[in-house]
């Protein structure tokens, strides 16, 4: 294994990459492919790594924007709404990865969607309950990744 020349570069260019893999391969016969699993698994490391290192707080990037750049977003459940800025909506959604607030929708045998729930700590309350289809999350994770390496280059 190849050690990392830019750590923070290189991190998120392997995930992207064994993600890319996985679904390339999930079609493959004889093995089971996770690729929802592995999605999850991508994100929350991209989500990780830029916010200890601040990344994101190095600029300002609203949500209404990003949107019209094709980013997609969690969809709010009904009485509740998402953050206006990138690194508040990043917040929510490493902490119901972190702290598995995550439930599954299944359609035909394979999961559709993705459930993203924020408690409260003190009083256990939801707080946050958003959605977001696998090809909406996939989209996210690519977008999030492309910022991520433009921000940590310049």
């Amino acid at each position: 294994m190849s050690n990392y020349r830019d750590s923070t570069v290189d991190f998120i260019v392997r995930t992207r990459s064994n993600l890319a893999l996985i679904q390339a391969r999930k079609l493959d016969v004889g093995e089971e492919r996770f690729e929802v699993t592995q999605l999850i698994n991508s994100l929350l490391g991209l989500l990780v790594m830029p916010q200890q290192q601040e990344i994101f707080r190095q600029g300002v990037y609203m949500l209404r924007n990003l949107e019209r750049d094709g980013w997609t977003f969690p969809r709010p459940a009904q009485g509740y709404h998402n953050k206006t800025e990138l690194s508040a909506m990043l917040r929510l959604m490493r902490n119901s990865i972190a702290h598995w607030g995550l439930s599954f929708i299944e359609r035909n045998g394979e999961i559709s969607d993705i459930v993203m729930v924020n408690k409260n700590d003190d009083t256990g309350n939801i707080c946050w309950r958003a959605q977001m289809s696998v090809p909406e999350l996939r989209c996210f994770v690519e977008r999030l990744s492309e910022l991520a390496i433009s921000i940590v280059k310049n």
